[in-house]
């Protein structure tokens, strides 16, 4: 049953916006390692006389178009991610060209933790990762942190029975 307020809902949802901040945050961030491993041979090379000059021209040129790559995509990104969570289920939409649905019963939950790195934390954002016994089952990004805190609770009681201990009952 919906109420208001309440994290079940029949309707598919969107991620919050400020994902896109943190998306095009990673995006820039992302290249960095790639340009370490990558310049400092070729600079080496390149001072030495081995390579052209111009092979750094390119590692940079590489770089930059995977920013501007995973920048442009950003939006489209956003608009293809989608949750939905039921009394039956969880259930996640993804993907721009491999489009993904994936779908967790709510009684093969067995655990749910929240995640948020320093950049996320500081635009107020969380992930929740669910848990099924083969591992981690599904990941929804771009929850407000309370959104993450409420649904983590929400999907925990779901599981409280399973968890308790058994009772003894006396004939």
């Amino acid at each position: 049953m919906s109420h208001p307020g309440s994290v079940v809902s029949p309707a598919w949802r969107s991620l919050d916006p400020r994902v896109k901040k943190l998306w095009a945050g990673n995006s820039l961030l992302a290249p960095v390692p790639f340009l370490i491993f990558a310049l400092i041979p070729l600079g080496v090379l390149t001072s030495r006389g081995r390579i052209p000059s111009w092979s750094i021209l390119i590692a940079v040129g590489v770089a930059l178009l995977i920013i501007v790559t995973t920048l442009l995509l950003i939006n489209a990104r956003y608009a293809s991610y989608s949750m939905r969570i039921t009394d039956d289920d969880v259930a996640v939409r993804s993907g721009i060209l491999w489009r993904s649905k994936r779908y967790v019963p709510r009684h093969r939950i067995q655990h749910v933790d929240i995640h948020a790195g320093p950049f996320a934390r500081s635009i107020g954002l969380a992930e929740i990762h669910v848990y099924v016994a083969g591992g981690t089952a599904m990941t929804i990004p771009g929850l407000a942190e309370l959104e993450a805190e409420n649904i983590r609770q929400h999907l925990l009681r779901a599981i409280a029975p399973l968890d308790a201990p058994p009772t003894l009952t006396s004939s």
